[in-house]
């Protein structure tokens, strides 16, 4: 992947451009948006899984000795009393719903509680000890597994995955019947525990599954030029700035973004997780945010925008900001974006 993050800030927002079944009417008024895709040059962005596309941003790519370091990252995020281990092998083993769809089966997201996270995976170490699986959840919604050796597993990230239907090719890899047998196993196990007949009598739906990605090791040292601060809500960032050593925010505490403070990376979440859930009215809260947020923090330097889903990324240079002449692009720049089909291929 191109372009590390170097000192230019980045803004990283999944889902920036839909795709979205029909636009309202009227279009809400995106003036910081707007100005910024309407001077910045537009060109594709060729990693289209939104956690990789951080990675990649921070100079951590995935290799074939090393895999993707998401998980073990991401538990840095999720557990604070957890050390950095350059050993073992992580990989993400979130809890899900597995819903039988004529004759397929498609994956749900699920909220357990703490307290049935914490009896599902006590129950998952007891089953699959002597294979050395290490399970640990952290958070009730993401879990996590470790293993002393590498496995060559090949599947998609759980957001790329959620809602559709299942197929063979999605474990895929020299180890993927393996994990094959090993996810049936576990759905037999979840679905017989007592949490679940508990969630069956509430009329919740059954923590059946899990689904099991983004397998790696965490290097042995940090890259050497991560950015200054990481701003977002995601336990990827997080664990990124625990393990390098830099600066974290949430959203809500991250005040006044200027481009001129050099480099920081914020990643944005909101619009792609309204679009999952489908809910059109939280993908607008989502840029209005986004776009107050903003503000006029390009107007004091370059800055460069990402939407993984859409395939496309915009720069803002320093000589790009004073294009006074494409105003007229300006006028609903991002909707222009939107029905030029930007994100059509997700």
């Amino acid at each position: 992947m191109t372009g590390a993050a170097g000192e230019t800030p980045i803004l990283v927002v999944p889902g920036l451009c839909g795709p979205v079944p029909r636009l309202p009417e009227p279009f809400p008024a995106l003036p910081a948006l707007d100005r910024l895709l309407g001077r910045a040059d537009s060109s594709p962005w060729p990693e289209s899984d939104p956690l990789g596309s951080l990675l990649g941003l921070c100079g951590l790519r995935p290799d074939p000795a090393h895999g993707s370091p998401s998980a073990a990252l991401c538990r840095l995020g999720d557990a604070p009393e957890a050390r950095p281990e350059a050993g073992g092998w992580w990989l993400h083993a979130d809890p899900v719903h597995l819903h039988a769809d004529l004759d397929r089966l498609r994956l749900c997201a699920v909220e357990p509680s703490a307290a049935e996270a914490e009896a599902l995976v006590a129950l998952l170490n007891s089953h699959f000890a002597e294979e050395g699986l290490a399970w640990s959840a952290p958070h009730p919604c993401r879990w996590y597994l470790r293993l002393d050796t590498a496995t060559d597993l090949r599947t998609r990230p759980l957001s790329a995955v959620l809602g559709e239907p299942l197929t063979r090719d999605d474990l895929g890899g020299q180890h993927g019947a393996l994990w094959a047998r090993r996810q049936t196993e576990a759905q037999m196990l979840l679905h017989a525990a007592e949490s679940n007949q508990a969630r069956a009598r509430r009329g919740q739906a059954a923590i059946n599954g899990v689904w099991i990605w983004g397998g790696g090791a965490l290097p042995e040292t940090p890259p050497a030029r991560l950015p200054a601060r990481l701003i977002g809500d995601h336990p990827l960032l997080r664990g990124l700035a625990r393990w390098g050593g830099c600066e974290y925010r949430a959203l809500d505490a991250a005040g006044p973004l200027a481009a001129r403070d050099g480099a920081w990376l914020l990643y944005d979440e909101g619009p792609a997780e309204a679009l999952r859930a489908r809910d059109l009215d939280a993908w607008l809260a989502a840029l209005q945010r986004l776009d107050q947020r903003l503000g006029d923090s390009w107007e004091g330097g370059p800055i460069r925008l990402i939407d993984p889903l859409a395939g496309r990324q915009w720069r803002l240079s320093n000589g790009a900001r004073w294009r006074w002449w494409r105003g007229w692009r300006a006028q609903g720049g991002l909707r222009r974006w939107i029905d030029r089909g930007a994100g059509a291929h997700v």
